[in-house]
């Protein structure tokens, strides 16, 4: 005669995996991006990765929203930081429908602060929840772009492109 099976054992709250860095500003980040990727994935596929490259590492957070947005924040050890905004074109042959990139540059790295951590995954979350609307959630409250502890910008990249 064969024992009835176990019951499930709870299992306790699994926290989410972040890619450990050597700056704690980068860790921060990443961090809190694993803290929220439950309701960031809930619009969309997210992967955050730590790349190293020859001068340092580099923070990678990639989201691919449901709709065909794809939203890149990269950001270095050094404090610069990139936020690409593309979709796809609706040709075969390739072609961007939307392309949208910020360069800027992030505080004192040498001490993270929780406010500015938490300032860029708010602002990230915002630009994956509208994407086209970038520019205006990046805005300042005085009208100049940028975020707490960085400024992007935005003129010269409209410009160029």
């Amino acid at each position: 005669m064969k024992r009835p099976p176990r019951p499930p054992t709870k299992k306790s709250p699994e926290q989410p995996s972040s890619p450990r860095f050597e700056s704690d500003r980068l860790h921060g980040i990443a961090h809190a991006v694993a803290q929220r990727g439950k309701a960031i994935r809930y619009h969309g596929d997210l992967e955050c990765r730590r790349a190293i490259e020859d001068f340092g590492e580099r923070l990678n957070v990639d989201f691919t929203a449901i709709g065909g947005f794809c939203v890149r924040l990269s950001i270095w050890t050094d404090g610069v930081l990139w936020l690409g905004i593309t979709k796809p074109g609706p040709r075969r042959v390739g072609g961007w429908a939307h392309y949208d990139p910020f360069h800027s540059h992030l505080g004192d790295l040498d001490a993270p602060d929780v406010l500015d951590v938490l300032d860029v995954l708010e602002r990230f979350e915002q630009t994956i929840q509208s994407p086209t609307q970038a520019r205006e959630i990046l805005a300042t409250q005085d009208g100049r772009p940028g975020l707490s502890g960085c400024s992007f910008s935005i003129r010269a990249m409209a410009a160029a492109g």
